[in-house]
């Protein structure tokens, strides 16, 4: 129920920043390991995603929004930041919703780094 009340929020905060033409880019900061759990910004949503388990198939760790642990997070092992086959390297990104009238491929909301 949390989670729902929370994306309800996102959603209102997204089309209110629409609205104002403000847009709309948090930063997302990709951390190895243990590390801060702290918002990258202070403006705007902010995403930390903190890994713990690394395989030879896949990269685990934690999803932190506006510093408050939200999920789990599955994404592809680590492979020379080769497209589509390797998680994103550790760093800072600029991220944006991404709709899917602007997508080919995807039918349905997302963040674009």
């Amino acid at each position: 129920m949390r989670i729902i009340k929370w994306l309800k929020s996102l959603i209102t905060l997204i089309m209110a920043l629409k609205e104002k033409g403000r847009g709309y880019t948090p930063k997302t900061q990709v951390k190895a390991g243990e590390g801060s759990k702290q918002p990258t910004e202070v403006k705007g949503v902010n995403l930390l995603i903190i890994r713990d388990t690394f395989t030879e198939n896949s990269t685990i760790g934690e999803l932190f929004i506006n510093g408050e642990r939200f999920c789990d997070t599955l994404e592809n092992p680590w492979l020379n930041n080769q497209r589509n086959i390797s998680c994103i390297p550790e760093g800072q990104y600029k991220v944006r919703l991404r709709l899917p009238r602007e997508s080919a491929t995807r039918d349905y909301l997302h963040l674009l780094v």
